[in-house]
């Protein structure tokens, strides 16, 4: 990689890690902590080249906001999920490939046609940090991960 985009990709991770631990740091303080100058114009450029996202409003799962998860499999997927588009209750609706073939998202539980694969309440985003590793290092990070338990 070039001298000048290594440097930039450093200062765009420097960024990313700063407002990871404090969406809400100010520039003043950014500046601070990370001795980068034009702290508004480089957030601009890691926006751009989506080094940083966000920012996301999601909902936080309390008893009045609950919505009930189901993996299942239905003989007819394709049926099923037209079926269930149309059902008010549902908040997302899809057909998949893998382990099951079709997925629902709903207000309250909901009895489905097929065998249930893995269902329950849904539970709180979570937005894991990407740390800047090489990829040898970070399958090294996975394998003692695994072999701990």
């Amino acid at each position: 990689m070039q001298p000048a985009l290594e440097k930039k990709r450093k200062k765009f991770q420097t960024l990313y890690e700063l407002l990871y631990t404090d969406y809400r740091m100010k520039d003043y303080r950014i500046s601070e902590k990370s001795g980068i100058r034009g702290v508004s114009k480089a957030l601009e450029e890691a926006w751009e080249y989506q080094y940083i996202l966000g920012p996301e409003a999601r909902i936080c799962s309390h008893a009045n906001t609950l919505e009930h998860v189901c993996f299942f499999d239905t003989e007819e997927p394709d049926i099923t999920y037209m079926k269930y588009r149309e059902d008010p209750r549902i908040v997302y609706n899809a057909q998949m490939y893998g382990f099951c073939n079709s997925l629902i998202i709903s207000k309250e539980k909901i009895d489905v046609e097929g065998e249930i694969l893995l269902e329950g309440p849904r539970s709180d985003y979570y937005v894991p940090f990407a740390p800047d590793y090489s990829s040898e290092r970070a399958s090294q990070n996975m394998q003692k991960w695994i072999d701990t338990g």
